[in-house]
């Protein structure tokens, strides 16, 4: 397996991790349709035990059978399956190495009284799975979530030991959270810190609302000006809450929803500089064909693939500034610093607007370029030091550059 750049220089912020967690995280982000490219889509499928199977999979009935979401994964080109225990072990013969696989290692049912989860695997069971990862839930503002903070932690520390990667699914519920508080921005993005100081090696995170739960970080919010009146803002926001990037964060699809509004909401958090989807529910309880188109499109957004005009017509019919989007070489070279090219793909690592982009090629008498010059430098020096560039559009038209490695 050849990683690319982009792969290792995210290995690289995992320090102190041992080679065989390394090259578990490898084996997931280099495989499926987006390997290579540091984004995920993750098929997730532990709501049979969550939410009870008839719930789960009464409207799409193939999906009572194990072996249908492993094929399904797999031939949606994703980069990974998680599963609990049992479903895992219902098809880890038939299709073992054909995808990577994360154990869900706890879990709830929807009988329960008390915001908790049992623990149902362990991390012998990954390795008699040939699993890549363990996933585990946890909590914040529940009355047990210390428990659940120690037990994560336990089984993490021995999954390091062996190889083996964490996944923690960190949901704030309980305590005297609202329920709107539990995906309030605040919440969402202090969530998403404590799974990282736990030693989460990727984080699963629910899309966060605009909603502040907590009076006292409000003040900070306002005082300080975070953005969080659109999604990609909120998203770049829990990102830098991940130790400023330095962890891969995926974000929840949630109860099942319309394509559009499916498409809409991942195109914001791609532009928001998240990591990448993980998304089961609307998968697996649309017709096979369905869910096989679903996450065609998916992947073509973190692919940078120019959205179907169904998502946000206005925006794509309103908008002056241009669509761009470019694949990756692959071979990326060096830029000399402190130059107008350097300047220009910094902008886009983070995100640039158009206007962010023209404010950058002035000449030197003061003179701003012309607008086909500033595309200019898309096409002429971005892709040739060998990086991509995908846009996403605004609810309000507005673009967004991203950089591509």
């Amino acid at each position: 397996m050849k990683m690319t750049r982009r792969v290792k220089r995210i290995l690289s912020r995992y320090e102190g991790e041992p080679p065989g967690v390394k090259a578990s995280l490898a084996r997931i982000l280099m495989h499926g349709r987006l390997g290579g490219t540091g984004s995920l889509v993750v098929l997730p499928v532990d709501q049979g035990w969550e939410h009870g199977p008839a719930r789960s999979f009464a409207g799409n009935p193939p999906a009572y059978d194990p072996h249908y979401h492993f094929q399904l994964a797999i031939d949606a080109g994703l980069n990974a399956y998680a599963a609990p225990l049992g479903f895992l072990e219902a098809g880890a013969d038939t299709f073992a190495g054909a995808i990577p696989l994360i154990l869900k290692a706890n879990n709830s049912n929807s009988h329960a009284t008390v915001k908790d989860q049992a623990v149902t695997a362990s991390v012998q069971d990954a390795l008699r799975l040939g699993c890549s990862a363990i996933g585990f839930t946890i909590y914040p503002g529940s009355d047990r979530q210390f428990e659940m903070i120690e037990e994560v932690r336990e089984m993490s520390r021995e999954a390091k030991a062996r190889g083996v990667a964490t996944v923690v699914w960190s949901y704030p519920r309980g305590g005297k959270l609202s329920r709107e508080g539990e995906t309030a921005v605040d919440v969402t993005a202090y969530a998403a810190h404590l799974a990282a100081q736990i030693g989460a090696h990727i984080i699963k995170v629910k899309p966060p609302t605009d909603h502040i739960e907590q009076p006292e970080a409000r003040k900070v919010y306002e005082s300080e000006g975070v953005a969080i009146s659109s999604l990609r803002d909120r998203v770049a926001h829990v990102m830098q809450a991940a130790f400023a990037g330095r962890r891969l964060v995926v974000f929840s699809g949630g109860a099942a929803k319309g394509l559009d509004d499916v498409f809409a909401e991942i195109a914001e958090i791609a532009a928001g500089g998240g990591s990448g989807s993980i998304v089961g529910r609307n998968a697996f309880q649309r017709k096979r064909e369905d869910a096989l188109a679903m996450f065609d499109r998916i992947v073509g957004i973190y692919q940078g693939k120019p959205a179907p005009k169904s998502v946000d017509p206005v925006a794509r019919r309103t908008t002056t500034d241009p669509e761009v989007n470019i694949e990756a070489s692959g071979e990326i070279k060096s830029v000399r610093s402190n130059t107008k090219k350097a300047r220009f793909i910094e902008a886009l690592r983070t995100g640039a607007t158009f206007a962010d982009l023209e404010a950058i090629c002035v000449r030197r008498d003061g003179r701003p370029w012309t607008r086909d010059s500033v595309i200019g430098m898309f096409y002429n020096d971005v892709k040739g030091k060998g990086y991509g560039v995908r846009t996403a559009f605004s609810e309000d038209g507005r673009a967004t550059y991203w950089l591509v490695e």
